[in-house]
């Protein structure tokens, strides 16, 4: 089941994000956050944009946001897309269940873009928007420093 994000629902998010934090590069925090700052996050995106998140059987699988791109005013009509799958719960249809219930709602929003920003090596990630129909318009080679290597960044862009 798709729905809003709930306080109940903290922990369980903290918990995804921190996985991607302490091993991947799919995001390029370095420090894991507490729950009360990924809550603290979590109200002041809620406050402009839709945040989702996936639950079966009381368990949280996966999540997904829309932000803001850039906060000045020409950028209005473009958000960012956050989307994380539970390590363990990746390939089952989450992810892009979560992304079919967004975008809607950022039509609804008059929003014209989403933007998602991936690491260059985060394979997985770049098939899984291009298959969703975003364009890759852009990558930034060796911008970012994690676990002791460089990473470049990748634009990625649908217009809705």
């Amino acid at each position: 089941m798709i729905r809003f994000v709930e306080q109940k629902d903290i922990r369980s998010l903290t918990a995804i994000y921190n996985y991607y934090i302490e091993n991947t590069t799919a995001t390029l925090e370095l420090e894991v956050l507490t729950e009360e700052s990924f809550r603290a996050r979590v109200e002041k995106i809620r406050e402009r944009f839709p945040y989702l998140v996936y639950e079966q059987n009381g368990e949280i699988l996966g999540y997904a946001y829309l932000n803001d791109f850039n906060e000045r005013g020409g950028y209005r009509f473009t958000a960012d897309l956050s989307l994380y799958v539970a390590h363990g719960a990746r390939g089952k249809g989450i992810g892009r269940a979560l992304y079919e219930a967004i975008e809607p709602m950022a039509k609804e929003r008059g929003l014209c873009n989403i933007i998602s920003l991936i690491t260059s090596e985060n394979e997985a990630s770049l098939a899984f928007h291009k298959a969703l129909g975003f364009e890759r318009v852009a990558q930034i080679d060796n911008i970012a420093h994690k676990f002791d290597r460089w990473i470049g960044l990748c634009y990625c862009i649908k217009r809705i």
